[in-house]
This record gives structure tokens, sequence and C-alpha cells, in this order.
């Protein structure tokens, strides 16, 4: 029994030890396959990424012939005749010579006692229009009414001035009251021959506007 035990012992010995040794040989070579094979560049793995090109066939290209299209001429179409010229003498459209246009506009002529709106110099006051102002203050009359109740203001009268100077046609353009509408009529009839207006070097009738003052002291 003891050889047998013996026996036993020294061939599971011998089992492992070559199970060591063949296991030791592998990994040896795996190692030295592993330090022998270099690693790859960028430019190994882009050549191997894309196909080569020498493997193309040439002679597998279709090539496109364009397609050469006809002229087309269009046809030649005749002129129509031109039409034939007037017969002579021909007629003048304008008979008549354009008249020749003034050198200057002629200013109109005023009629006798024809009023002007636009006179060269305006009527006046005799004196001036400080004359005109004082002639107010010494003859205008404020109307007691309307000095009580407090109305005052200006009253704007339109009239006419002859060539002579004398005044007619008195209106009232804006008023302010019945009794001073009156007082400033009044005033103008009783106002002096006034200097007509002139126009191109001669007197003429004119319509003159005048402010005339009521106020309280």
């Amino acid at each position: 029994m003891k050889i047998i035990k013996n026996e036993l012992k020294l061939n599971l010995i011998y089992f492992t030890a070559s199970f060591f040794l063949m296991l030791f040989s592998c990994t040896s070579n795996e190692f030295k396959e592993v330090k022998q094979s270099k690693p790859k560049t960028s430019k190994e793995l882009v050549n191997r990424s894309e196909p080569s090109l020498t493997n193309v066939d040439s002679t597998s290209e279709t090539k496109v012939i364009p397609q050469v299209l006809p002229k087309v001429i269009p046809p030649i179409v005749p002129l129509p005749d031109p039409l034939p010229d007037p017969e002579p003498p021909y007629p003048d459209p304008y008979p008549f010579p354009d008249p020749e246009p003034p050198l200057y506009l002629p200013e109109p002529e005023i009629l006798k006692d024809s009023i002007v709106q636009f006179p060269d110099i305006i009527a006046e006051f005799p004196g001036g229009g400080q004359a005109l102002k004082s002639y107010l203050t010494k003859n205008l009359k404020f109307p007691n009414f309307c000095k009580e109740n407090g109305i005052e203001g200006k009253v704007f009268v339109k009239f006419l001035v002859h060539s002579t100077g004398e005044i007619s046609q008195i209106q009232i353009v804006r008023g302010l009251h019945p009794q001073l509408d009156i007082e400033a009529k009044n005033v103008v009839k009783k106002m002096p021959l006034w200097n007509p207006a002139v126009f191109q070097g001669r007197k003429v009738p004119s319509y003159t506007i005048i402010p005339i003052v009521f106020k309280i002291e």
C-alpha cells in the first residue's frame, strides 16, 4: 500500500509539473508575438479604410456624348411696299404766322372814377397817423352805457376815399357794441378831406380800413 501511494504522489507531481511547463511555454510565445508586432500608424489606418484606386477598372467608366441639334433657319418674310408720298403742293397746317410776343405786358388802364384795389400810394389822413390819432382823441365820445358796463375794444370801419378826398360808403367791418359802432361812424363822417390814393401818377378812389379804439381810462 505504501508503494502505491508513493507512485500516485509521483504521478500527481509529474502531471502538475508538466501542466505548468505547458502553460508557461504558451504565455511566453504570445508575449513574443505581441512584442514583435508594431502599432499601426494613422496613415496605414487611413489607407486601409480607403479603397485603392488601382483596382478600379478604367473601362467601366461611361462617356456622355452631347447631342447636337440641327440649326433651324427662320423663313424669310418679304417686307410690304412703302406708302407713296403725297402729291405736292403739301398743305400747310399753320397758314398764319405766329404773332410775336410783346417785350413787356402793358399795365391796365384805369378808367376815370374806377376804384383801385392796390394803388401805388394808399389814401392817408392829412398829417399822417399821428394826426389821425389826435383827431380821434379829441372828437371821439365814449357812450355812458358802455363805460358803466366796462365795454371797450376796437371797432374796424371801412370807407371809400374818392379822388377828391371826400369820404363815403362808411360801413362797420367788425363791430363791438351798437352804441360804439354808431359813434365810430359819426366820427368818420366828420373827418376832413383825406389825401387820396395815387396809381400811375394820378389820384384814384380806393377803400380804406381803420381801427377806432374805445378804452376806459
